[in-house]
């Protein structure tokens, strides 16, 4: 049974149940197939036009955040990792797929915090850390390519710290300088006050 795929003929042997399996030799491509049965005996040659898709690798995404804890308010960065998962690959029997790009997306607790650009399969984010103190957990989505499958990270649970309280220490009016010039000026005045009620 020939089949052509943009111009290159391949031929395969139909099974036993009437059927025959095609590996796709690259990852995330449209392959537009057209499959021409020769015929025999009791079937009549045959032809059909189809578009196949073939496998993206599986991507596998992890997350680390610094500082851990966190404290309200205060920068916050976090470093993604995407990788293939090659076991995916292998089964699939495909061409070694380009490193993921695109993007990664963030979320706390479900709400949108920020994304960031996927560049030889690693990103950061650095945003300030959320202002309620308490458990957050946060979760990546690589949104995919085309070559690498869409995937998510596990969540990561932080727990954020408040911020420390600023206290204000109050300010002498006077240090111990002005103080003894202070004594020094009211003794003065004092003194001549005595002189000009003697005189």
């Amino acid at each position: 049974m020939p089949v052509s795929h943009t111009g290159k003929r391949i031929v395969a042997d139909l099974n036993g149940a009437g059927a025959c399996k095609l590996t796709p030799g690259s990852a995330g491509t449209a392959l537009p197939l057209t499959v021409s049965y020769s015929g025999d005996p009791a079937f009549q040659t045959t032809q059909d036009v189809q578009t196949a898709n073939a496998l993206k690798v599986g991507s596998v995404v992890s997350m680390t955040a610094t500082p851990n804890p966190p404290i309200a308010g205060k920068p916050l960065t976090f470093a993604v990792t995407v990788t293939q998962m090659q076991a995916r690959a292998l089964k699939a029997k495909t061409k070694a797929a380009p490193l993921p790009a695109g993007v990664v997306e963030f979320t706390d607790s479900g709400t949108s915090i920020g994304s960031a650009p996927l560049i030889n399969g690693a990103a950061t984010l650095t945003l300030a850390a959320p202002a309620t103190p308490g458990a957050h957990s946060f979760v990546v989505t690589y949104v995919g390519d085309d070559f690498n499958a869409q995937a998510q990270s596990a969540p990561l649970t932080l727990a954020v710290a408040a911020a420390p309280a600023i206290s204000l220490s109050p300010v002498p009016l006077f240090d111990t300088l002005w103080e003894k010039l202070l004594s020094m000026a009211l003794v003065g005045f004092a003194a001549r006050g005595m002189r000009i009620r003697k005189a």
